[in-house]
């Protein structure tokens, strides 16, 4: 979820056709990591707790929209 700074690196790579230098993975690996997200289920709000951090949701999407689907065909086959 906050492959973000990562994601970007790659994308960005993938166009310019050269490889990421060392000094940039590891400052786009410093902005990764679930321990540097806070959440506030009472203000229901995320918070990333490190400059230039960003979230990317596009795994997360493609595999909610693959399951969905799954779930409700599984559901109807097992009533028969």
């Amino acid at each position: 979820m906050t492959v973000g700074p990562l994601v970007h690196l790659w994308r960005n790579a993938r166009h310019t056709k050269e490889l990421p230098s060392v000094e940039s993975l590891a400052a786009a690996r410093a902005r990764v990591g679930y321990r540097f997200v806070r959440l506030d289920a009472k203000q229901h709000t995320v918070e990333l707790l490190r400059p230039k951090m960003r979230m990317d949701l596009g795994g997360i999407a493609k595999g909610y929209a693959v399951t969905r689907p799954c779930g409700r065909f599984a559901a109807g086959a097992s009533r028969g």
